[in-house]
């Protein structure tokens, strides 16, 4: 409907915006459709357009005939392929999947590798950018394998808030299931323990918006859970 030629295209438009941009349902093709029909009779420009189709909140997993599993969650700002950086192939380990509608970029693999190699101060702010998915995976294995359910829902709206919104307040669109999927219990466990975290004054929900009421109370269920 854009009269695109093709991903490359709409990154390279997106960029281009210097103003606001729609809401566009991306995940959903029918809503997507129909918010680009109403985006266009609003008067958005293409830049406009095409940067709302690419911005948010992603999870990176793997999975196969068994289940899956998420090793980390990753906000705006944050970049996805790099394990297959410097391997010389095109394989990627893992998969990712849109919590909710998100800006997305490509970045030709040539001209990064030359910048990490010609640019000390951007490959600092890669290596870091590594580091800190990895203490996120690292945290969350441990979680997986020693904690308890409080523990692990403690762990999680920690990550969420700390490390993924780094607010106290968030609009979290995730839903019960994917919460639950998150935090490696049942959806069940999650509406039963978020319940008593909001009974105990720990954090509140009105809507979609989460906040963190006692955050040094939840990490000592995180360290004791």
């Amino acid at each position: 409907r854009l009269d695109l030629a093709g991903s490359e295209e709409l990154s390279a438009t997106a960029a281009l915006n210097t103003g606001s941009m729609p809401k566009i349902a991306s995940r959903c093709a029918v809503f997507a459709k129909t918010d680009l029909i109403h985006a266009q009779q609003e008067g958005y420009s293409l830049p406009e357009i095409c940067d709302g189709l690419c911005c948010g909140l992603a999870k990176v997993y793997m999975e196969n005939n068994s289940g899956s599993l998420i090793l980390k969650v990753l906000p705006a700002g944050n970049i996805l392929g790099l394990t297959a950086l410097m391997d010389g192939s095109n394989y990627f380990h893992y998969s990712a999947y849109a919590y909710q509608d998100c800006k997305v970029r490509l970045i030709d693999i040539n001209v990064f590798k030359k910048l990490i190699l010609k640019n000390s101060e951007f490959a600092n702010e890669i290596i870091t950018l590594l580091c800190k998915n990895l203490i996120q995976i690292h945290t969350r294995f441990f979680g997986y394998t020693q904690k308890q359910s409080y523990g692990r829902m403690a762990d999680t709206l920690i990550c969420l808030s700390c490390n993924i919104f780094e607010m106290s307040e968030f609009q979290l669109e995730l839903t019960r299931r994917e919460l639950a999927e998150l935090a490696g219990l049942t959806p069940e466990s999650v509406i039963r323990i978020l319940s008593k975290f909001k009974s105990d004054g720990l954090i509140s929900e009105e809507g979609k918006v989460l906040r963190i009421l006692n955050l040094e109370r939840l990490k000592q269920i995180s360290d004791y859970g």
